[in-house]
């Protein structure tokens, strides 16, 4: 049975049906697929680029506390040219630390190789050179903040 309204000139039209959507809603979907995809895949690269940093700090971790002063020293040498050598820079890795020190404070403002002293540079090739806890402790802070932090 149907309503019968005195006058159907003032009736609403029927409402638009939300399915299918307009043409260019497509578009719009698979550009912002598209860009969801590229912003995954680079955060996926930068992560798998940085992988050797995740791996000099767990390094840094596990094996500082285990040596002795000039070795803890060393390993601190060597875990910053590992990480030039993989971030692409073996021109700054094949320096001597004492002409290296200057590249690597560049982008440093707090913690800085050049606050260390002389016995940054002097203690793997003075095995009997005396450290204070509180040097080795700059040391690994200062260590620790520039492989966190250097540039690629």
């Amino acid at each position: 049975m149907e309503l019968e309204l005195p006058n159907k000139a003032y009736m609403l039209p029927e409402a638009i049906p939300n399915w299918p959507p307009v043409w260019w809603f497509w578009l719009i979907l698979l550009f912002i697929l598209g860009t969801a995809l590229y912003v995954t895949y680079r955060i996926g690269k930068r992560y798998k680029k940085r992988g050797y940093r995740r791996q000099a700090i767990h390094i840094l971790k596990t094996e500082f506390k285990q040596k002795n002063s000039a070795a803890k020293v060393i390993l601190c040498h060597e875990l910053i040219k590992r990480s030039l050598l993989s971030a692409g820079r073996p021109e700054l890795a094949s320096l001597a630390m004492t002409e290296l020190i200057p590249h690597l404070d560049k982008t440093q403002k707090k913690h800085t190789f050049l606050a260390l002293g002389d016995f940054f540079v002097l203690a793997p090739y003075a095995p009997k050179i005396d450290i204070t806890e509180n040097q080795l402790s700059s040391l690994y802070t200062t260590t620790m903040h520039w492989i966190r932090t250097h540039h690629d």
